[in-house]
């Protein structure tokens, strides 16, 4: 491990706060704490309420750690060993299980150390941001994926995941103090976690390895973070399929990291492959549907969406080729709509489990802030799917089908194809994508990190619907959530036309692309 790691000392200082084991460690907010005044733990604290400020942490008990003994080695702590469930392993588990993921990393916080070397002191860091009191608005693990809880057992044995989580310490805390401008420390971290994960990737053994996966999965959250410069498009992704298509697609399911890993990336790969030709090229239509698909998951409603649109990265690249040749191909719409049919299926059984929670039921319990989160996001998540696989099919129609405007024998009769049909693809994306604005409304309460899986699914919204007076409305919701996150590039009308037109199937400029994509984790 490097001793040049700095830690995130707000996270480590906490940590020493007191060092008698059992001993609480206060319920003063964030705000009270740092200017070291006294608060009164309520939610919002008087004193927030008196400036005007917002409050956060009031009322939540801190994490404890023990003292090291005498008798202890420096070797980082690990989490007790973990034994292999066969669960939905994304962004976070179903509200009971949920309970018992956080209840777990209680006990475990419970039995840390005091930190007294760089290793110990980047894990009481990064606990720190995933513990079960942080609340859902800055929780790393309950925004990021499950497989965060994971990561602790592996630092201090692989550079580039420990640059990387420093990095993402690092950042996280400067989200967390609403500051507009990444730090020089933050920049200078980012740059040692690339240095140190390219070094790794020139030795094919270690780039296999499950950590250096990881740490570029880390790295993509770090990037949604700090933002893109010079505004290039080009995020991690590209790397991360190449790393999983050089180890086939192999995991040990056993290895629960390993085995959260394919699912944390394969959401940021499959939006990838959509709009980048570079990263849709590296996988065959057998590896997309290998990567997307899994058997583990078939049974969970995610699991069930991502076997709906599990081929449709390489439909998309057919429908391209489709139209720049002018060689119609029927098969493509079939396929598509085949699909889009059995999304709705889904997204029944999805929106009527989102209607037993509603917000107005929502309690402040942390169970119950979590259930209505987690059913939120899902129902949103398939929203979105549901809409994009809308634009997909209405653009076979026209562009692929020897029924399209394109293909028909007289031109002068306009298009041949079900226009019907057609308008009733329209008016039913018109209503999904007002059914994630509303969504949107709701998640206000779980900004900044809580919504930021919003941000996609309005961009997809925006780019279904053809009414001008829609999209702007959505564009200004799009603005005010992305404000949350100021270091990255805006986005633009023009991004999101361009997005439109390769959903279309057109072959447009790379360069007419003026934003990045969010990183759907």
């Amino acid at each position: 491990m490097n001793d040049s790691i700095v830690p995130d000392r707000r996270a480590v200082n906490a940590a020493y706060v007191l060092s008698m084991p059992g001993v609480p460690s206060g319920k003063a907010c964030e705000g009270c704490r740092k200017q070291k005044k006294k608060c009164n733990e309520k939610n919002p604290c008087s004193r927030c309420v008196r400036l005007s400020l917002k409050c956060v942490g009031a009322g939540e008990q801190r994490y404890i750690f023990r003292i090291q003994s005498s008798s202890s080695d420096s070797s980082p702590p690990r989490a007790p060993p973990a034994t292999y469930m066969k669960v939905s392993p994304y962004h976070s588990t179903p509200p009971a299980q949920s309970v018992l993921f956080l209840q777990k990393w209680d006990d475990m916080a419970k039995s840390l150390w005091i930190p007294t070397s760089s290793s110990n002191q980047l894990m009481a860091s990064f606990v720190n941001t995933i513990q079960p009191s942080m609340d859902i608005c800055y929780n790393l693990g309950w925004t990021y994926g499950s497989i965060y809880y994971d990561i602790p057992q592996r630092l201090g044995i692989s550079k580039p995941l420990d640059t990387a989580i420093a990095t993402l310490v690092s950042a996280h805390g400067e989200i967390c103090r609403s500051e507009r401008e990444i730090s020089a420390i933050t920049l200078v971290k980012y740059s040692e976690a690339l240095s140190s994960l390219r070094i790794c990737l020139n030795d094919p053994a270690e780039a296999c390895k499950a950590e250096t996966l990881c740490a570029v999965s880390v790295l993509l959250t770090c990037q949604n973070l700090i933002g893109t410069y010079n505004q290039q498009a080009v995020t991690h992704c590209e790397g991360a399929a190449q790393l999983l298509q050089a180890r086939r697609f192999i995991y040990n399911p056993k290895d629960r990291l390993e085995h959260k890993l394919l699912f944390t990336l394969r959401g940021s790969l499959f939006f990838d492959g959509i709009f980048k030709d570079k990263v849709s090229r590296i996988y065959s239509s057998k590896e997309w549907q290998r990567l997307l698909e899994n058997d583990i998951d078939f049974t969970t409603s995610e699991g069930q969406i991502m076997h709906c649109i599990a081929q449709i990265p390489d439909l998309v690249r057919r429908g391209r080729n489709s139209r720049q040749r002018s060689v119609a191909d029927n098969n493509i719409a079939e396929e598509i709509r085949s699909r889009y049919e059995k999304l709705i299926t889904v997204l029944e059984k999805v929106k009527a489990s989102h209607d037993e929670v509603e917000p107005s039921s929502v309690q402040k319990e942390q169970s119950a802030v979590h259930s209505h989160a987690y059913y939120q996001r899902r129902y949103g998540t398939c929203l979105m799917f549901i809409i994009l696989t809308n634009i997909l099919l209405r653009a076979a129609l026209m562009y692929t089908t020897d029924l399209g405007p394109e293909f028909s024998t007289s031109p002068s009769q306009g298009p041949v194809i079900d226009l019907n049909s057609m308008a009733a693809l329209i008016s039913e994306v018109n209503h999904y994508s007002e059914c994630i604005c509303v969504l949107a409304s709701q998640a206000h309460q779980y900004r900044p990190l809580g919504a930021s899986y919003i941000v996609m699914c309005l961009m997809v919204a925006y780019m279904g619907t053809d009414e001008p007076e829609k999209q702007n409305h959505i564009h200004l919701i799009i603005e005010e959530f992305r404000n949350d996150f100021p270091n990255q590039p805006k986005i633009t009308k023009k991004a999101l036309e361009w997005m439109r037109r390769r959903l279309q199937f057109e072959n447009v400029d790379m360069t007419a692309y003026d934003g990045s994509l969010p990183h759907l984790a």
